[in-house]
């Protein structure tokens, strides 16, 4: 077997059992939201903030995460390494997880398509967990 043919190969293994083999940092949200906990009805979940690159992208996130219904954020700081969220046990946690890594996506999304003077005019208008 060729070089060329090993890299296809190993590319097709990886993408088969769900892993680019070409995924660089913050590509993968495997570990990004984690089920940590089933307490009184609740499911908790971790989410990494560490794959954010910049203050912008957490900030984003953390307010998206605000506008639905089906998750309470319990920690919020944007300048921790993670933070924790609930929901009912009654959405599975397969649901909560997709969603939350929907979020991620949008929030990647709109940080491409700002610039970073964009991005600060925004966090300087939104940004409700700034340091006085």
């Amino acid at each position: 077997m060729n070089t060329t043919t090993r890299i296809l190969f190993a590319f097709i293994i990886s993408l088969f059992m769900g892993m680019s083999a070409f995924a660089g940092p913050g590509d993968s949200d495997d570990n990004f939201i984690k089920h940590t906990e089933v307490r009184n009805g609740k499911n908790y979940f971790t989410i990494d903030l560490s794959t954010f690159e910049n203050r912008f992208e957490k900030v984003y996130f953390v307010m998206k995460l605000y506008h639905y219904q089906e998750v309470v954020v319990v920690s919020s700081d944007p300048e921790s390494k993670s933070f924790k969220v609930s929901s009912d046990e009654s959405f599975p946690v397969t649901h909560i997880q997709t969603m939350v890594k929907g979020i991620r996506k949008d929030t990647m999304a709109k940080a491409e398509g700002l610039t970073s003077d964009q991005q600060a005019h925004w966090l300087k208008e939104n940004d409700k967990f700034k340091r006085k």
